[in-house]
C-alpha cells in the first residue's frame, strides 16, 4: 500500500417520509437491507494511526475465541509490530493479485469471500481505490457487494475520506482526498465505533514510529498532523457519530409511529420570502443552528399563480445564495405557504422554526400573518417558533449595508 497521502473520508441519506407522512422508498429499502442482507461495523477514526485495524483485530480474536467464524479479507499493518503480531492466528483469504503496470497488485478477493462465506469478513480501509479494470473502482462498493449478498462485515475508515466533507477537510489542511465513502453507505451500519485519541496522544505515537516511517513521519507532522487540523478532524468525527445516532433515533421513530420531535438533534427551518432584510432571517437562523450544534434548512415556497414583488426578487436571490454559503440545506417549494411549510416541519422533524414578522400595515407589509403563526403552532406544539421582525425606521439597511 502507499505511504500517507492525506486521502482518508465516509456518506449520507436521502430524504425520509413521503409527502403522505409514509416512509419514503429509500427509508423502506434501507430496512429491507437491514432485515435481508449483511451487517455492517465500522470503526471510525480521526485520522491514520488512531488504533482502528488494531482494535478490529482484537474484536476479531475474542469472536474467534467465542466461536465465530471470523476471516480476514484484507488488512494492512502499515508495518505496526502490534497489528502485524494480532493479524496472526486468524484464518485468512489469499489476496486477488492483478498485475498492473508491471507489478502485482493485491486487493480483496471478492468472490472467494463470497464461496467462504464466514460469519464474520474484515475488510480494512474502506476508502480504498482498487486497481483499473476491478469489476468495481472502490473497495466500500466490494463491501456493499457482499453486504447485499448476506456476508457480515467489519471494517475501518478514517472520517476524512466522507463524500460530505471533502470540502471542509481540504479548506483545514489543504489536503484534497481523492478516495471518499459516501455519507449514505457509512449510515447503513449498524454499529459505528469511534476510535478515539487526542491529538497530542497521536502526535506523540507518530513521533515514536508507531504511524508512520521517520521520513514520512517527519513531514506529516508539519502538514497533515498539525494540532490544529487533528483536534478540527476530532470534532468533525464526533459529529459524525451523532449523526448517525441521530439517524437511528429517527428511523425508531419512523418505524414506530412515534409523532413529535424528540431533541436528540435541533433542526432549525427559516422560511423566508421575496420580502427586505430575508438575509436578517438567514443570519438568525444560521446563528441558532450554530449555538444548537443543529441542522440548518432554509425554504421559500412559490405559490402558484402569484409573482414575487420585483423589487425584493434580488433580496430572496441574495438570501438563499446566502444560505447555501453558510452551510444551510436549501428548498424551494410550490404550493400553499401554510401547507408546505407544515409538511416539512413534519417530515424533516424540525425543532426551530425562524420566521419574519412586521406589525406594520398588512399585505406585504408582513412576512407571515398571526393567523398562520397560529395555525402552525397548533399544528405542531412541541416547535418553537421564532419570530424576527423588520427594522421599522424607514430607509433602513441590513447588516450588509444595502
Amino acid at each position: 500500500m502507499a505511504a500517507f497521502d492525506g486521502t482518508d473520508r465516509p456518506r449520507q441519506h436521502g430524504g425520509e417520509e413521503g409527502q403522505d407522512g409514509r416512509p419514503s422508498p429509500d427509508v423502506l429499502l434501507r430496512r429491507l437491507s437491514r432485515v435481508a442482507g449483511g451487517r455492517l461495523k465500522v470503526y471510525l477514526g480521526l485520522a491514520p494511526g488512531v488504533g482502528k485495524t488494531y482494535a478490529m483485530l482484537q474484536e476479531a480474536h475474542t469472536l474467534l475465541g467465542a466461536g465465530v467464524d471470523v476471516v480476514v479479507g484484507v488488512v494492512d499493518s502499515h508495518g505496526r509490530p502490534e497489528t502485524e503480531a494480532l493479524r496472526a492466528g486468524l484464518p485468512e483469504l489469499a489476496p486477488l493479485e492483478t498485475p498492473y503496470h508491471g507489478h502485482p497488485w493485491q486487493d480483496l478477493d471478492v468472490e472467494a469471500a463470497l464461496r467462504r462465506r464466514p460469519q464474520l469478513l474484515l475488510v480494512d480501509e474502506l476508502a480504498h481505490r482498487n486497481v483499473p479494470g476491478s469489476p468495481r473502482p472502490r473497495r466500500w462498493q466490494d463491501v456493499d457487494y457482499l453486504l447485499t449478498r448476506g456476508i457480515n462485515v467489519c471494517t475501518t475508515l478514517n472520517v476524512q475520506h466522507l463524500e460530505s466533507l471533502n470540502d471542509a477537510v481540504f479548506q483545514m489542511t489543504g489536503v484534497r482526498v481523492t478516495e471518499t465513502v459516501p455519507d449514505t453507505f457509512l449510515m447503513t451500519a449498524q454499529d459505528i465505533r469511534i476510535i478515539d485519541i487526542s491529538p497530542d496522544e497521536l502526535r506523540k505515537r507518530l513521533d515514536e514510529g508507531k504511524v508512520y516511517p521517520p521520513d514520512v513521519a517527519m513531514k506529516a507532522r508539519e502538514n497533515f498532523f498539525r494540532t490544529g487540523n487533528l483536534t478540527a478532524l476530532r470534532e468533525l468525527t464526533l459529529r459524525v457519530l451523532a449523526d448517525y445516532e441521530d439517524e437511528r433515533l429517527r428511523a425508531y421513530l419512523d418505524e414506530h409511529a412515534i409523532a413529535g420531535s424528540w431533541r436528540a438533534r435541533e433542526r432549525i427551518l427559516v422560511a423566508v420570502s421575496a420580502e427586505p432584510y430575508a438575509r436578517r432571517l438567514v443570519r438568525r437562523g444560521f446563528r441558532l443552528a450554530s449555538r444548537l450544534r443543529g441542522h440548518f434548512h432554509v425554504c421559500h415556497v412559490r405559490t402558484p399563480g402569484r409573482r414575487p414583488d420585483p423589487r425584493y426578487e434580488a433580496e430572496l436571490d441574495a438570501a438563499l445564495a446566502l444560505a447555501r454559503d453558510l452551510g444551510a440545506e436549501v428548498h424551494v417549494l410550490n404550493g400553499n405557504v401554510y401547507r408546505e411549510i407544515l409538511a416539512f416541519v413534519m417530515r424533516h422533524r424540525i425543532t426551530n422554526l425562524v420566521m419574519g414578522v412586521s406589525l406594520r400595515g398588512s399585505g406585504r407589509g408582513r412576512l407571515f400573518r398571526p393567523s398562520l403563526l397560529e395555525a402552525l403552532q397548533r399544528a405542531a406544539p412541541d416547535m418553537d417558533i421564532v419570530l424576527v421582525g423588520q427594522p421599522s425606521m424607514p430607509g433602513a439597511r441590513d447588516e450588509s449595508g444595502r
